[in-house]
């Protein structure tokens, strides 16, 4: 069967499979048409799937990377496509980016590399206050030679299936990083030399439009109907170079990851789902079956909490998408899917209520941070008037300096907000036409 294309698919299931290589039997217990048959019982019209985790290996028989060897040669993504296409389900395709713990261990010399010239890592701290040394290594996606690994990766798997979509996962700089030789002649080329914050910001962020824009090309080449999406956080500015507009071009789509249980909390959802929301480009709410966070295994959380948390995204006109995490075995775990089939068929329900519907806010949020500015601070900030707006029932949009305010009654700026060269003329001609403006605190109250 043809891949599926629809970006409109409502009720999506994010697959997580980061599996050790110490780890066997992988897939032992996995039968595809039992796996593809819960997913469509629980009302799921489309699922990501795996092809490459974190720890680097790959779960299909691959010449570009190393199948993983607990797998003995089963080639696990393509029966998941095959059996989710025969039942009409979409299934994108996740592979990792900055995480990959079998290049690390092969290519030291391509790792993202701090000021003092040590390979940068994850850092987790463990709950007596120590850290777990075993965080995930990051490799320099900028490296030319790892970029043409990850186009043989991309090429192989289009030729070899079909594919709904690409997402991938982690395309990102540790803090502060990366000082590498190739890294360093990006920063020269834009003027980024110097070791601030708001250096990184803007070197993270054109970098990452550069190389997703190279990825792009090459899927498009090959399959032009297929989805793109990078996970690479949500980064939010005023300056709307370094805003979240410099990927629309180079993706199909927003997964907006916020599990509230995890370290998102419950405030980040709202502020991030009204700026993209305000876009113009199809989004999906993504949150987690987890009591607490990603690879929880065996924490469910309750009925509530997921309603609440999908009907959240629904409210705001997205779809909704859950988090999981396929056993090594290659099971489903029943409580979690019977949870998302009960909370799904109410996401059903609802799904002709909202379809074709627009937003109609009458506040403008602009947002208060700008690269360089404690981030902390300013999401505080722009988290409160989100929710000072939710409280008082009047809907909101987010914005960045590139956005229309004349369809806004008011605009608001947050606490902190600075009025900078781009955004005076905007905020004076939309004054000056009868808009409305709020100043929190210490807004405008810059030099």
């Amino acid at each position: 069967m043809a891949c599926i294309y629809d970006l409109h698919r409502q009720r999506q299931v994010h697959l997580d499979f980061h599996t050790s290589s110490a780890i066997d039997q992988v897939g032992a217990d996995f039968e595809p048409e039992a796996f593809a048959a819960t997913i469509a019982d629980a009302g799921i019209d489309s699922i990501t799937i795996f092809a490459r985790c974190h720890h680097g290996l790959c779960y299909y028989p691959t010449k570009v990377g190393e199948m993983h060897p607990g797998l003995a040669g089963r080639d696990l993504l393509g029966e998941q496509i095959e059996a989710l296409h025969r039942r009409g389900i979409r299934c994108p395709v996740y592979t990792t980016v900055a995480w990959d713990e079998w290049t690390a261990d092969r290519q030291p010399e391509w790792m993202q590399l701090n000021a003092e010239g040590e390979v940068a890592q994850v850092r987790n701290p463990r709950e007596d206050g120590t850290i777990d040394p075993g965080g995930w290594r990051y490799v320099n996606w900028l490296h030319p030679d790892y970029q043409a690994f990850l186009e043989a990766q991309v090429e192989e798997m289009l030729a070899g299936y079909d594919i709904d979509g690409l997402f991938f996962d982690i395309l990102s700089f540790a803090p502060g990083c990366c000082w590498s030789d190739h890294s360093v002649r990006f920063r020269e080329k834009h003027n980024l030399m110097d070791a601030s914050h708001a250096s990184w910001v803007k070197f993270r962020v054109l970098a990452q439009n550069e190389v997703s824009a190279q990825l792009t090309k090459l899927i498009k080449g090959r399959a032009p109907r297929a989805s793109v999406f990078y996970n690479t956080g949500v980064f939010c500015y005023l300056d709307s170079r370094y805003s979240i507009h410099g990927r629309v071009a180079q993706q199909t789509h927003y997964e907006l990851e916020s599990l509230p249980t995890g370290h998102w909390g419950y405030h980040h959802f709202p502020k991030l789902a009204r700026q993209i929301s305000n876009l113009g480009v199809p989004w999906i709410g993504q949150t987690g079956r987890f009591q607490k966070s990603w690879g929880d295994f065996g924490g469910i959380k309750p009925v509530p909490a997921l309603e609440f948390e999908c009907f959240r995204a629904q409210a705001l006109g997205g779809g909704v998408e859950v988090g999981d995490q396929l056993h090594p075995r290659g099971t489903l775990d029943r409580g979690a899917y019977a949870l998302i089939k009960t909370v799904f068929a109410q996401v059903r329900a609802a799904e002709p209520f909202y379809a074709d519907s627009v937003a109609c806010p009458q506040i403008g949020i602009l947002l208060a941070g700008l690269p360089g500015d404690d981030e902390s601070l300013t999401a505080r900030s722009e988290s409160g008037a989100v929710m000072l707006a939710e409280e008082t029932h009047y809907d909101c949009a987010v914005l960045d300096d590139a956005a229309d305010f004349s369809a806004f009654e008011l605009i608001v700026l947050p606490d902190s907000t600075r009025i900078t060269a781009a955004l005076y003329p905007k905020l004076r001609a939309y004054f000056e036409a009868g808009g409305k403006l709020l100043l929190s605190g210490s807004a405008g109250f810059d030099e």
